[in-house]
């Protein structure tokens, strides 16, 4: 699979998954099309001709929205169950081999460039895209490149990115992720840090920063291992950091330390279904050069309500946690989910066969070890669908006991992005942390053999009643 956006759109269109659209504004109504569209898991949207801009300055939206797109952009077989499409995922992700990237001299995104005073990041159709944001942000569904001062690996991640001025952009890391304590090395030794925004590029590319990687392994290698050929770039003559030669568009400077400069950070509406607000200065990034293709696509993936928006972040955490959780053996293990409005595993369902006393709650230990927000961690039984969220709750209602089948695990990493982080603990440099609580909701392992039969009909009775009844159903 070629690592070329336009490729990927010609494709996505070519399956009746693509719909263009012109004369949109980029105040509010891309990003409220955006979100009309992703709640009803509707196309990819194209948008062209966008107000204010030249005929083909255009942003793509919704990528990875439907189940459909999602398997066809990670290669895997289209399946009725997203469980199953997870479960592919997970084990496409189990015997994944990072391909060494190819390095080029030339490539479409130099077909533009500017530096200095040529520099506008306004030239791009940057939108604001939801109600109450503070500005216009470039960098949704970007990926943002640095080098460890130390070590010399590079981190590729989505980190958000709004334009601030024509050459200065603001950047938002979180604490604890790669980039951010990257920034803060160069930061530490009164240095700025080097730094690539590629603000339009393969879903691939974006979706191999969006999971979380051992430190040294490098997300550009991976997203080739998922493409199934290596990924081609240049290197910078002004950073010495590679970037896609196929991407739309790429941004290069420095994030100076805060103390030296900073912007407010603006309010954004976030993956939690709330809008963060903050009176810290966050950090920016001063542009030096910018490069594009004719035509550029800004790829865009802002954060939605849930249960509405992209899927990629809660697919490929489920199968990120699912595969670590069979790395570590555990047994009985049948499947992992995160229900849609627990995004970011707010709330993960985990369904096990028992095998043993407290087996339940060494999963959950186990799932709380390997990272993640998971708030609620329900544990099933292997007769419930984790998808389901009625079954998952007549779980907790019938086989939670709230006396002895809850555990509550405090002082657990968190994110500033976390809505129930009270406004005095948040701060851009600090990584707070909150509660997990671990719902048990299977039947008591002592006395399993004796807890009460589920009032629903075998699977082969229904199967075999149903097709002599198929004709009046």
């Amino acid at each position: 699979m070629s690592l070329d956006l336009r490729e990927w759109v010609a494709a996505v269109e070519e399956r009746g998954e693509l719909r263009r659209l012109a004369g949109a504004d980029w105040d509010l109504e891309i990003g409220v099309l955006t979100e009309l569209s992703a709640e009803c898991k509707g196309p990819a949207l194209l948008f062209d001709e966008i107000w204010g801009y030249p005929k083909g300055y255009r942003v793509l939206s919704n990528a990875l929205v439907s189940d459909r797109r999602f398997a066809f952009t990670f290669g895997v077989d289209e399946v009725a169950s997203p469980l199953e499409l997870v479960r592919q995922i997970k084990d496409k992700l189990r015997v994944l081999t990072p391909l060494e990237l190819i390095e080029a001299t030339d490539g479409p995104v130099l077909e533009n460039l500017a530096e200095g005073e040529d520099i506008d990041l306004f030239r791009f159709p940057a939108p604001k895209w939801h109600e109450r944001d503070g500005g216009r942000y470039i960098g949704t569904g970007d990926v943002v490149i640095v080098r460890d001062p130390e070590t010399g690996c590079i981190n590729a991640a989505p980190y958000r990115v709004q334009v601030h001025g024509k050459n200065l952009a603001g950047l938002y890391m979180a604490p604890g992720n790669q980039g951010s304590a990257i920034c803060r090395k160069y930061w530490s030794r009164g240095e700025a840090c080097p730094m690539i925004v590629v603000a339009g590029q393969h879903p691939l590319i974006w979706a191999s920063g969006s999971m979380k990687w051992p430190a040294g392994v490098s997300e550009l290698e991976i997203a080739g291992a998922l493409a199934g050929e290596p990924l081609t770039v240049i290197r910078s003559s002004l950073t010495g950091l590679p970037f896609p030669a196929e991407a739309e568009i790429v941004l290069e400077g420095e994030c100076p330390p805060i103390d030296r400069r900073s912007h407010p950070e603006a309010p954004f509406g976030e993956f939690t279904g709330y809008y963060t607000w903050s009176d810290e200065r966050g950090p920016v990034i001063e542009v030096r050069r910018a490069m594009w293709r004719n035509d550029p696509i800004i790829l865009g993936a802002p954060p939605l309500c849930p249960p509405a928006g992209e899927r990629l972040r809660d697919y490929l955490q489920t199968a990120q946690l699912w595969k670590r959780l069979e790395e570590r053996e555990m047994p009985g293990l049948k499947s992992v989910w995160i229900l849609p409005a627990g995004v970011s595993g707010l709330l993960t369902v985990i369904a096990v066969d028992q095998q043993y006393e407290g087996h339940g709650k060494d999963v959950a230990a186990a799932a709380i070890s390997v990272g993640g927000l998971g708030r609620f961690i329900i544990v099933v039984d292997s007769d419930i669908d984790p998808t389901n969220e009625q079954e998952v709750l007549w779980a907790v209602a019938t086989r939670c006991d709230p006396l002895d089948a809850v555990e509550i695990v405090r002082n657990c990493r968190s994110t500033i992005l976390d809505p129930l982080i009270p406004p005095e603990k948040k701060n851009l440099a600090g990584q707070p942390n909150s509660a997990r609580a671990v719902l048990l909701a299977c039947r008591p392992f002592s006395w399993r053999s004796r807890f009460p039969v589920v009032n629903r009909f075998s699977d082969e009775i229904r199967r075999a009643v149903g097709r002599k009844w198929a004709d009046q159903f």
